[in-house]
């Protein structure tokens, strides 16, 4: 069955953020593995997180354009990510999602759940009106 992608209602503000979280403070060290610079850092109780997200990198509200960009920021990480994770590294998706109208929805498109997958990355949703 073929679903459309994006938001059967239009959202108000639509963003992917992917955080690796660690103990120690690596946010160089993961910057250089994986050729991309962060666009936000932080330590709360010993819990170091490095964030890239497509907030102000695409003004689309549709799901599909922001994975698109996520996809195409890391296209050449894979094996990175998969070492980050076998040294203990934390990783998860950050959906975020907010409308005016309660009832929206959006797909997460296949091969950005796949890739997610590959280095073992948790999904959270965080949406609301």
């Amino acid at each position: 069955m073929n679903y459309p992608m994006g938001t059967d209602t239009a959202a108000n503000r639509f963003y992917l953020t992917l955080a690796i979280y660690s103990q120690r403070n690596e946010f160089d060290a993961i910057s250089g593995r994986l050729g991309v610079e962060p666009t936000d850092c932080s330590e709360r109780n010993g819990i170091y997180t490095w964030r890239f997200s497509t907030l102000d990198a695409c003004a689309d509200d549709d799901v599909s354009a922001h994975a698109a960009l996520l996809l195409r920021t890391f296209s050449e990480t894979s094996d990175a990510l998969v070492a980050l994770a076998r040294a203990g590294f934390e990783f998860r998706l950050w959906v975020f999602a907010s409308g005016e109208d309660s009832n929206y929805s959006f797909v997460l498109p296949d091969a950005l759940v796949a890739w997610l997958a590959s280095f073992g990355a948790d999904i959270c949703v965080d949406a609301w009106s």
